[in-house]
């Protein structure tokens, strides 16, 4: 299957996003420790996102191992995007 670089640039956005998401739970679980209160429910969270988080790198490094991306060539939008603008030509 080719991907675009429109598909890299959202699986970026996706490990971004879950990076975040690592590092606020990480602080969650900090703070409630820290508070003595149970972490359970919370630490069970962080290794979920920890799982999807690997999940989306591993779909990232399959997409550029297939090589059939070039992450500087954008997607083609069909044909009309193909044409030239201009005026029509004269025959």
């Amino acid at each position: 299957m080719a991907f675009s670089s429109a598909d890299l640039r959202m699986v970026d956005d996706h490990i971004a996003q879950g990076e975040r998401h690592v590092t606020r739970q990480e602080e969650i679980v900090a703070l409630l420790r820290s508070r003595g209160h149970p972490t359970d429910v919370a630490e069970e969270l962080l290794e979920e996102f920890r799982a999807t988080l690997l999940q989306h790198r591993s779909h990232r490094d399959m997409m550029l191992l297939e090589g059939e991306i070039d992450p500087l060539k954008p997607k083609p939008r069909g044909r009309a995007a193909s044409r030239a603008p201009g005026p029509p030509k004269r025959g």
